[in-house]
């Protein structure tokens, strides 16, 4: 990462900075993989929910610093407008190398591999000393839900997670994740929404840092509501609410055009969209995938999954902006009904698809997909380990 950072920040012209863009996205999608599956398994259950919800705060903190960046440095004009923004990536670099070298292995990992002992030990340095844990009963379950995982034929290659019950976990965690970019999440609190609606550069780079700012306050309250209220309900909720704002700002838009409260109400209609996205999708994509898959296809799943969401963040990125450039649609705030029927689609496959994971080891979860339960039985149905 240190060193692509460096392609970019010295790059002398457009082909040298293409190139240590693309020798960026290597670690960076390493990263987005192995993130969410080493902080699903290195939390008990009744953390897990709080942990993965976490990886959005983070990249949200990335966008709040970027956001803060880019406003700081909209009237430079020189070279280093654009090189100051690739040398604060170093800043990360040391303390987060050092952090990783000091991190435990997960112990699923070791259980993979048969070597037990050293699960135990990872445990233990997971643990607090003072809590009266039996790692060795602890161990005795990943391996129980090894073997588990292995008589139902779960492999452990990319074709497995297309096989049996775990091509619907596949469906599930391709598609919340697919969701993310797809709700209009990347347009509707953006600085060039912002402008096409009526407000001025500034207004607009000030709006787009604020909407940052909603998202980072917005993704702590999420673990308030994560730990009340299960994933299911909570992303229905969350959509349903992005389509009511949707819906919103497009009738606003048929408003007048000479109307100068219309843009701020649509502005402010944007930043209230910013908040039902992070207690929804935004945040419950990177703990419903991390929970739904076999421990002995989470990287591969997750993996599938974030190919899945830089696909659909590719099309959306591409065509949305010709929904709002003047010089092609011009839909403006109308663009809110457009982003409000996708929503609604999504929360129809929810309703049928998406099961209740809160508060499930990551046996019962293995029995309820094997046995084939309803989506919505999820949550009340009994297993007996």
């Amino acid at each position: 990462m240190s060193g692509a950072i460096f392609v970019t920040f010295f790059a002398p012209n457009l082909p040298v900075l293409l190139a240590g863009e693309l020798l960026c996205g290597i670690p960076w999608g390493i990263f987005a993989v192995l993130a969410p599956s080493y902080a699903s398994e290195v939390c008990p259950v009744v953390l897990r929910g709080y942990l993965t919800a976490y990886l959005n705060l983070c990249w949200v903190i990335g966008q709040l610093i970027n956001a803060g960046v880019i406003y700081g440095l909209q009237y430079y004009s020189g070279e280093w407008s654009y090189r100051i923004p690739f040398a604060i990536q170093w800043v990360w670099v040391i303390p987060l190398f050092g952090l990783i070298c000091l991190a435990p292995e997960s112990p699923w990992w070791y259980v993979r591999k048969g070597r037990l002992e050293e699960a135990e030990r990872s445990l233990n340095r997971l643990s607090q000393k003072s809590a009266a844990i039996n790692t060795k009963q602890m161990v005795a379950m990943m391996v129980h839900t090894n073997n588990f995982e292995k008589e139902q034929e779960s492999g452990t290659s990319i074709l497995d997670c297309f096989k049996g019950s775990n091509l619907r976990r596949t469906e599930i965690a391709c598609a919340i994740y697919a969701i993310q970019p797809m709700t209009g999440g990347g347009q509707i609190p953006g600085s060039y929404f912002f402008q096409q609606i009526g407000l001025s550069v500034q207004e607009s780079f000030g709006m787009g840092l604020g909407a940052t700012a909603v998202a980072f306050c917005t993704s702590i309250l999420a673990w308030v509501v994560i730990g009340l209220s299960g994933r299911r309900r909570m992303l229905l909720s969350g959509m349903a609410g992005m389509v009511i704002v949707l819906l919103i700002i497009g009738f606003l838009a048929l408003g007048p055009s000479s109307s100068h409260t219309i843009p701020w109400a649509q502005g402010a209609l944007a930043l209230v969209f910013n908040v039902c996205y992070n207690l929804s999708a935004g945040t419950l994509a990177f703990t419903i995938f991390s929970e739904v898959s076999s421990t002995r296809l989470r990287g591969r799943t997750i993996a599938l999954a974030k190919n899945v969401n830089a696909v659909s963040g590719i099309v959306v990125g591409v065509v949305s902006p010709y929904f709002i450039n003047p010089e092609n649609l011009n839909w403006k705030g109308k663009v809110g009904f457009f982003w409000a029927g996708v929503n609604f689609l999504w929360m129809v496959w929810a309703y049928f698809r998406l099961p209740e994971l809160k508060g499930r080891t990551y046996e019962e979860i293995d029995i309820l997909f094997t046995k084939g339960v309803k989506a919505r039985d999820f949550r009340k149905f009994v297993v007996d380990l």
